[in-house]
């Protein structure tokens, strides 16, 4: 065992003793230190349960288009299962035995089924797309399972219709006894036909996951999220199920009920991140505020898992370079950096892919500034720089700098902005703790944190913060939630998941795997 992992065990014993005891004070979590665990669409095993989500020209189906959702099946329905209907004109579902207990697709008056195909598997979770294409009088459809094509796309002629009716999740208006017998989560609706990769890489995301995520476009203008019309995550409490990205809320009906599962193997980690290609435009852009105005001291902490070396810009705010108000970046030689002004101060060097903990912490004293560089909890180096902090307009970028075009190319999470130079051991205390979990350490302290944990969303209840993938220009910035998503399979520990800000309350931080519950 080498130092660096020696420190890291030691914070995170550290930042249990501290955050139980915060716990034992405000209130009760579960062990991850999260006010809920995964919420999904239950009690549909009855007919005429079912999410409702009222008529609206967005949810139309189009010439192409893609419908998804993760399914848990305890057992068959000898009926036909419903996974999402738009009325008499179009159902995502699951046959019965007489046809393998394949997926299908019913389609204004045609049955799509996949062959050759195999059944959908019972008692876990299962991850199911359809994709559809109509050409003149030809319609294809595609199906996909854990991410991979199942058999092959079939083509009928049918034309795609459209009606006047609800959207229906896990059960149907039309057939009484369609029911889902077992769980759903994370049903999405697209409005153009995604490719058999962005499926798979993006099935293990919660996308829009938080109040106004989706605000002027914010996600849905990223490559990966254009075309995305609705998606329910069924996180949130009520009868009403939420849909952040075109607020096409619905409601459940009959006894359908969002429950918080403790199913193995939940599809959505407790964890996700942000993947940056390293593309000029791949960033993502905060307004302008004044708490980025640290003028007498501040912290910037966070995780990155760079994949290159050269230049790369973890999160800056200034358009030239004795203007910026910061810049924290990797210089050439993978050193982790700030600029204040137009003076820089080098710290430790980064290794290349692997997650590490940086924090940069300043004060400003008579025209000097002391810069404290940490990694992963430990002081690396002192330096103090002849420079006073500029104030401007620009935006803050997460992933590139205005000033100098040095995207991020890697992965980052929890990148946070404080309100006074933190101490080694609050660094260490929190380096492994969310915002989401409270505490009045973080109520007093923290200004901005972005998780991006399906949303860009800053946790602290700051206004006109929240970042954009909208930045005016093809933006190829997603999240993650494993570091080889785009493997095709069922989850299992194979999975290689973003150790970064999740921790449990217990002695053992990472049971049965870090972020497979």
């Amino acid at each position: 065992m080498n130092s660096i992992e020696k420190n890291i065990i030691k914070s995170v014993l550290l930042y249990f003793f501290l955050v139980c005891v915060s716990y034992s004070q405000t209130g009760e979590t579960d062990v991850y230190g999260s006010n809920q665990l995964n919420g999904v669409l239950a009690g549909l095993s009855s007919p005429g349960r079912y999410a409702a989500v009222p008529p609206n020209f967005i949810l139309n189906l189009g010439l192409q288009g893609t419908v998804e959702a993760w399914v848990y099946l305890t057992s068959y329905n000898e009926a036909s299962t419903c996974i999402y209907e738009k009325g008499s004109s179009f159902r995502l579902g699951i046959h019965n035995s007489s046809n393998a207990n394949k997926p299908y697709i019913f389609m204004n008056t045609s049955v799509f089924i996949p062959a050759p195909s195999s059944a959908v598997p019972l008692n876990r979770w299962v991850h199911l797309a359809a994709t559809w294409q109509q050409t003149g009088s030809q319609t294809t459809v595609s199906f996909f399972m854990d991410g991979a094509l199942v058999g092959s796309p079939v083509t009928q002629t049918v034309n795609v219709a459209n009606n006047n009716d609800s959207v229906t999740i896990g059960g149907s208006r039309i057939t009484n006894n369609v029911q889902v017998n077992g769980f759903l989560d994370e049903v999405r609706y697209w409005n153009r036909l995604r490719t058999g990769a962005e499926i798979a890489r993006n099935r293990f995301c919660g996308i829009g996951d938080g109040i106004i995520a989706n605000q002027n476009s914010g996600l849905v203008s990223a490559e990966d999220y254009s075309g995305l019309v609705s998606s329910w995550t069924f996180n949130e409490e009520g009868v009403t199920i939420q849909d952040y990205i075109s607020l096409r809320h619905g409601f459940t009906r009959g006894g359908a009920t969002k429950s918080i599962s403790n199913i193995p193997g939940q599809p959505i980690p407790y964890n996700l991140a942000a993947y940056f290609p390293g593309g000029a435009n791949d960033y993502i852009r905060v307004p302008d505020n004044n708490i980025f105005d640290r003028t007498a001291s501040g912290t910037i902490d966070g995780w990155i898992n760079p994949a290159s070396s050269g230049n790369h810009a973890i999160i800056s705010k200034g358009s030239t370079f004795v203007t910026t108000t910061f810049s924290v970046f990797l210089d050439n030689i993978n050193k982790l950096s700030v600029r204040i002004g137009g003076v820089d101060g080098v710290g430790p060097a980064i290794p290349l892919n692997l997650w590490s903990h940086f924090a940069v912490a300043w004060r400003f004293n008579a025209g000097l500034c002391t810069v404290k560089f940490y990694l992963n909890g430990n002081l690396y180096n002192t330096t103090v720089i002849t420079t006073t902090m500029p104030v401007n307009s620009d935006p803050v970028l997460i992933g590139n700098w205005q000033a100098l075009n040095t995207p991020f190319s890697g992965y980052m999470d929890e990148i946070r902005l404080w309100n006074r130079d933190l101490i080694s051991d609050e660094i260490k205390a929190y380096m492994f703790a969310s915002p989401k979990s409270g505490g009045q350490f973080f109520q007093n302290n923290l200004l901005a944190s972005w998780s991006f944990e399906g949303n860009l969303n800053n946790l602290m209840p700051v206004s006109e913060t929240n970042g954009t993938f909208n930045i005016g220009f093809l933006n190829l910035c997603r999240f993650s939630g494993y570091a080889n998503e785009n493997i095709t399979a069922p989850i299992t520990g194979q999975f290689i998941p973003h150790i970064t800000a999740i921790s449990r309350l217990d002695g053992n931080p990472y049971p049965g795997g870090y972020s497979i519950r």
